[in-house]
């Protein structure tokens, strides 16, 4: 992702058909009718196999910028009263302190009136090759 774009703009970026990055389905309810929540379990399950996940949130007011930040498998779940259950630990930019904070709560950097803006994505796309030191 280029260093010079805001979260919103690479979130777009993300979300465009062959970028490498793949959208996990949200939520539906026995009926097999979307309900608009994120699938904490399947993006914690994906993290955990392997997989590069990001939770994001695309602030729709494009004057102001979005979040994205890393699900941490290691961290694992935690329980989260705003979100009422479960949640991924995240590893993400904390403003307040100007530092990346690792495996905290996915409550910590998201608020629950920002769900109908996020999507979590896992990286599909072509692994790059550790540079040799």
């Amino acid at each position: 992702m280029a260093p010079d774009k805001n979260a919103n703009q690479m979130i777009e970026d993300i979300d465009k058909k062959g970028s490498g990055w793949e959208k996990l389905p949200k939520k539906v309810d026995a009926q097999g009718n979307p309900t608009g929540k994120l699938d904490h379990q399947e993006a914690q399950r994906r993290a955990e196999a392997g997989g590069t996940v990001v939770a994001t949130y695309h602030n729709p007011n494009n004057s102001e910028h979005g979040h994205i930040a890393l699900v941490n498998a290691e961290a694992g779940m935690k329980r989260s009263g705003k979100w009422g259950g479960e949640v991924p630990s995240v590893d993400g930019y904390n403003p307040d302190t100007k530092q990346i904070t690792e495996g905290g709560s996915l409550s910590e950097q998201f608020s629950t009136p920002r769900e109908p803006h996020m999507d979590y994505y896992e990286y599909t796309g072509p692994k790059k090759e550790k540079e040799k030191e």
